[in-house]
């Protein structure tokens, strides 16, 4: 009945905004709108009363005189209207989301018709309608680069496929990694790779070229980088001639710029030339040479061979960066953690959770950059209901297989160190002190928090030259909680977190509201030398998260609140996050 209900209101709508209805079963409509002198003759259908799709709208056919390749209409010719993450179509409200979809429409097609909104549309949208023949992964942006292409196995069906890689011949580690992650199987050929960066955008005005766009030639591909991109077009010919001396196969790397400047795209073409341009280019780079005097190859001469379609294949690529400075900033502002020292003592469940935090946006990258793992413990059976490693690392270091697993989960260089010991005397932890930019705290102990915490600050309070701070973070509350504190000695330190009250040590911050219990299965379970509380791996995430987010904070400089708490219980009072008060007489700042 709902759905008798919603179809009634569509054809309401519609009916009343010009639409007729063509199927009453599939509940379809025909829609002939007249946008800048031109009509578009539309179908409407496949509706969904939760509005989770958006209805499909088809280009019945293109209007008279317009080119095969249109902005904002795909293939199969329908049409995208609208991105919908961007609204809320309610449910609730069918007549008004109905509106709202016939409006966007409408503006969508006056866009196919806007000359200027067109070539607007098509740069910003490249890539879409690059529709490339071949996947292509972007390693690296170095000057010497070279492409493999190559046969894999996919992961879960075990089929074949092909795919192009653009890699380092330098980074022999990486490369590898890849190519096993990738499920190598053969390398079908090698290829030179020739990048080119465009200035601003690429140009697709709509004419002939937009018509035949994508490009199927070579032929069609480069007459329109010279008419277009003429500069950039000299450059491409003179390098096609130097790379053509030895191979007849070159594949080619566009850069471009976003709207702000930034090369952040890529695209490419994989061209096999045939002799006559190889015998050219030689002459031509032959006739460059200093002291040549009779130069029978001109430039004008090379440039009308390339104008024709002298090649035996021509491929488009969808290109995707994949390269380390890319994936370890995409999701930054800026290069915070890379060349950081970070050292992380304790690598049970939030430690070794944060390292891995840390090393996708950063950790152990650029040339001082350096992760330190410090662990004396071994992966028990007991640990993997809620820890990062799993059944291949038991009887393992955690420190060591924490390493592990992280080296040989991601495919970039990580400088990772492993150390099997305690931190238990003054001497290691001032070294620690002197070797890093930071320190986290990840064990929970509260006995080694607080020997940490005392002897940091005996260290600010002396002589020695600290520019490191100290972060905590903790599972509190038996699993109920969880806390995190910066001290880089501007605020209350770690042991301000306790006050005496009638000559008891009691919570700061109380973890439990007045008259209120903590639940049942928030209980310790004691053992004799070791103990155990039961929580869930997501109370460990949610403490590695806050360390993620407060190292970030504080490598770029903006560290308050040093002081966070989080309460997964209604029996958890609600503590504000915030820059704590030394206390009156705290033993260790005061």
């Amino acid at each position: 009945m709902e759905d008798e209900k919603f179809f009634k209101v569509c054809a309401k709508v519609m009916v009343s905004r010009g639409l007729s209805i063509v199927n009453g079963r599939k509940v379809s409509f025909a829609w002939n709108i007249k946008v800048r002198n031109t009509t578009f003759s539309l179908e409407i259908g496949q509706f969904d009363p939760s509005f989770i799709k958006l209805p499909i709208v088809t280009l019945k056919c293109l209007p008279p005189d317009f080119p095969g390749t249109l902005t904002h209409v795909n293939p199969d010719r329908t049409i995208c209207y609208m991105d919908k993450s961007l609204v809320f179509l309610d449910p609730y409200k069918p007549d008004a989301a109905l509106d709202y979809i016939l409006n966007a429409i409408e503006v969508t097609l006056d866009k196919i018709v806007d000359d200027k909104a067109i070539t607007n549309d098509f740069v910003r949208e490249f890539d879409a309608y690059w529709i490339a023949h071949d996947n292509c992964y972007l390693l690296s942006k170095e000057k010497k680069v070279k492409a493999k292409f190559f046969e894999r196995e996919e992961a879960f069906d075990k089929d074949t496929s092909k795919e192009w890689l653009i890699f380092d011949e330098n980074d022999e580690a990486r490369n590898n990694k890849w190519l096993n992650k990738r499920g190598f199987i053969e390398n079908i050929r090698e290829v030179p790779v020739i990048t080119v960066r465009f200035t601003d955008m690429p140009k697709l005005p709509a004419s002939e070229v937009v018509g035949s766009w994508p490009p199927k030639n070579w032929q069609v591909f480069f007459n329109w980088l010279s008419n277009y991109h003429s500069t950039l077009s000299n450059e491409l010919m003179r390098k096609l001639c130097e790379g053509s001396v030895n191979s007849l196969q070159q594949l080619i790397l566009f850069s471009v710029p976003n709207i702000e400047g930034k090369h952040s795209s890529w695209f490419a073409v994989r061209v096999k030339f045939t002799k006559k341009i190889q015998d050219l280019a030689r002459r031509y780079v032959a006739s460059r040479k200093p002291g040549r005097k009779n130069k029978k190859v001109t430039p004008n001469t090379v440039r009308t061979m390339f104008k024709r379609d002298l090649t035996t294949n021509f491929y488009r690529l969808c290109v995707q960066d994949a390269s380390t400075d890319f994936i370890l900033n995409r999701n930054l502002p800026k290069k915070i953690i890379k060349s950081k020292r970070i050292a992380i003592i304790g690598c049970g469940t939030i430690g070794a959770t944060t390292a891995n935090l840390l090393v996708k946006i950063g950790a152990g990258h650029g040339n001082t950059g350096r992760l330190s793992l410090f662990d004396k413990d071994k992966l028990k059976a007991a640990n993997i209901g809620r820890h990062l490693l799993c059944e291949e690392y038991l009887g393992e270091y955690k420190s060591q297989a924490t390493k592990h697993f992280l080296q040989s989960k991601y495919s970039w260089n990580i400088n990772i160190t492993a150390n099997n010991i305690d931190i238990s005397s003054v001497n290691d932890f001032y070294k620690l002190l002197m070797m890093h930019d930071i320190i986290i705290d990840a064990t929970g102990e509260q006995q080694f928090s607080s020997f940490i915490s005392h002897n940091y600050r005996k260290a600010l309070q002396s002589q020695m030259n600290v520019s490191c701070s100290i972060l905590y973070g903790w599972v509190d509350a038996n699993g109920l909680a969880v806390r995190a504190l910066l001290d880089d000695g501007k605020y209350g330190c770690y042991r301000c977190m306790l006050h005496n009250e009638n000559g008891a040590l009691k919570e700061r911050f109380p973890l439990k509201g007045k008259g209120m219990k903590w639940p049942h299965h928030a209980q310790k379970h004691f053992a004799c030398g070791e103990s155990f509380t039961p929580y869930t791996e997501g109370v460990s995430y949610s403490a590695a998260g806050f360390l993620q987010a407060m190292t970030i904070d504080y490598f770029a400089e903006t560290p308050s609140p040093r002081f966070r708490h989080q309460g997964f219980h209604k029996s958890i009072p609600a503590t504000k996050s915030q820059n704590i008060a030394p206390l009156k007489g705290c033993p260790c700042c005061g």
